[in-house]
């Protein structure tokens, strides 16, 4: 099978981490954790619009995805490996 009709519904903005895991809510935006850019954020792939960036509190963000009773809380999960650079600002 050959993937075909490949259209680009996002550019992301250099500077924020590396895509990593992403998810989409009951809207159909789409849901991006940055790996190495301590966030995550919302998109509308119609428009190619960031909606939301949502900081969190670690470097390496690495997947995110909705859960609880109502699908209305967002779960995200992290690494805990920090690159030499960021470790000499922890101690």
């Amino acid at each position: 099978m050959e993937i075909s009709n490949r259209e680009e519904v996002i550019s992301l903005p250099e500077g924020m981490g590396n895509p990593d895991g992403n998810t989409i809510d009951e809207d159909g935006m789409v849901w991006i954790a940055y790996f190495g850019g301590a966030c995550v954020s919302q998109w509308n792939p119609h428009t190619g619009q960031m909606l939301k960036k949502i900081d969190v509190p670690a470097y390496n963000v690495t997947s995110i995805a909705f859960g609880g009773k109502n699908l209305d809380e967002l779960y995200i999960t992290i690494a805990s490996f920090l690159p030499p650079e960021k470790e000499k600002n922890l101690s």
